[in-house]
């Protein structure tokens, strides 16, 4: 049975912490001084420890650095409702623990628990920890990290999903430098890849003068044309056909498609070849948005003010209210639109006005979010949009038979569900806000393969 440490020095929080860990089957040792923890780890007991973050900061740096002496290996959860400008001076500490923010959800403190045992033993290359827009104190960033860590050194292909603007392409690199640390990387963006590029890249006529190990990217990869990813698949087989002849060759290189779509979706409509798709898929990374990682926006902002200052020799300075309408913003363009918004703000900045809340306004007042307010006016446009999109790629290739009942099947999933979830699940509810009979509802879901699962409908109180 695993033993966590717990340091609070609040009663009533100790007992639910307790009484929680224990149902978990873990044994707890409780205390609310910072000695005691440190006398138990120098006595080799426990496997975690959890803390509170105390405001006193003096303090904090004093204990932490005595707690990270005792307990290289030793998983840390910290339990704090202190903002980022309160830790600067231990970031170089928080950045290797785990972070919890309160007031914060049994089940979330149970999964973060759960992944702190899970990479306890894992240390990151000091190479990624500060490499932007991995930076971030947030268990999605860590199990991005963790996967690079594990993945750089192997001779696989890689798929790196997520929505457009999360940093993708900067990540590609990020991979390249930690596998092979040289400058034969080079990406292309599927739309406009041709077979002469793929020819010249791989260089099958003159293999022999290939650098020993290099990347190549496919950005957007289902942008790909369907006549191309034909193509590019035999021109894969071509070259590991090749290297298998010529053993003494010592060529390592690696695929790293991007995505933004669902690759899934793609392929059952019939516009992405299925053995393509294995052959990219050999390790999938998902990179989480911004409105996931919401608590590293304080750290990615730090981070890009500090190179614009660097650059530009002044500085800008964000209040904690700053800070704090900015985190809650979901930022919709992700990292990118960040971005384009600090160095907005930063150009414009003057400390007679207040420059921070002017521009965000105006990013919620964009065109983006517009369309999506509008949905009901735009999304006949959307549709034929994507549609124009889907038949473009095939080329002059029409879509195999049946394509009308597979895009209903899409448009009508979602929305069902959609509603069953607003109306807690209620089907004759959702019949009537649907506009249909409830048996011609029950019929859908029963050939659609909608099922219900009664635990959706549980409200986790928090």
């Amino acid at each position: 049975m695993k033993t966590i440490l717990v340091l609070e020095k609040n009663e009533s929080i100790l007992i639910v912490l307790t009484k929680f860990f224990e149902s978990k089957n873990y044994k707890v040792r409780s205390t609310s001084h910072i000695e005691t923890i440190l006398d138990w780890i120098q006595s080799d007991i426990g496997d975690l420890v959890f803390i509170e973050l105390d405001s006193n900061k003096s303090y904090q740096i004093n204990y932490f650095n005595q707690l990270m002496k005792k307990s290289e290996v030793l998983p840390i959860v910290l339990s704090t409702n202190i903002g980022l400008s309160d830790l600067e001076q231990i970031s170089n500490i928080i950045k290797n623990c785990y972070i919890i923010s309160k007031p914060f959800d049994l089940l979330e403190l149970e999964k973060v628990i759960f992944n702190a045992f899970k990479f306890k033993k894992t240390t990151l290359s000091i190479n990624i920890l500060d490499k932007f827009p991995l930076v971030g104190i947030s268990y999605s960033v860590k199990a991005v990290l963790m996967e690079i860590h594990k993945i750089s050194s192997k001779k696989l292909n890689i798929l790196l999903l997520g929505e457009r603007g999360v940093g993708k392409k900067s990540i590609s690199k990020i991979i390249h430098s930690l596998s092979y640390n040289n400058k034969n990387y080079k990406i292309f963006d599927a739309a406009k890849i041709t077979a002469t590029e793929i020819d010249n890249f791989f260089n099958l006529s003159n293999l022999d003068l290939k650098p020993e190990k290099f990347t190549i990217v496919i950005n957007e990869i289902l942008d790909l044309p369907y006549e191309m990813q034909d193509y590019f698949i035999k021109a894969l087989q071509k070259h590991d056909n090749i290297l298998d002849e010529k053993k003494e060759l010592d060529i390592n290189y690696r695929v790293i498609a991007t995505s933004s779509k669902d690759i899934l979706n793609y392929i059952k409509l019939g516009y992405f070849r299925q053995d393509l798709y294995y052959q990219l898929n050999m390790v999938a990374i998902n990179i989480p948005n911004l409105f996931e990682r919401s608590e590293d926006i304080p750290v990615l902002i730090d981070c890009i003010i500090s190179k614009l200052s660097k650059k530009n020799k002044r500085k800008i300075y964000l209040s904690s209210l700053d800070m704090d309408l900015i985190s809650s913003y979901n930022w919709p363009g992700n990292i990118t639109q960040l971005k384009s918004y600090i160095y907005r703000c930063f150009e414009l900045y003057d400390e007679s006005t207040d420059i921070f809340k002017k521009e965000i306004q105006n990013e919620k007042n964009s065109s983006y979010e517009e369309s999506y307010n509008k949905w009901e006016e735009n999304l006949s446009a959307i549709i034929r949009k994507h549609f124009n999109h889907l038949f473009n790629m095939k080329g002059k290739t029409l879509p195999r038979p049946g394509i009308y009942y597979r895009m209903l099947k899409e448009f009508e999933i979602p929305l069902i569900l959609q509603v069953l979830k607003a109306t807690d699940y209620n089907q004759l509810y959702s019949a009537e806000i649907l506009g249909l009979n409830r048996n011609t509802l029950r019929k859908k879901m029963k050939d659609l393969q909608i099922k219900i699962n009664k635990e959706s409908t549980t409200k986790i109180l928090k």
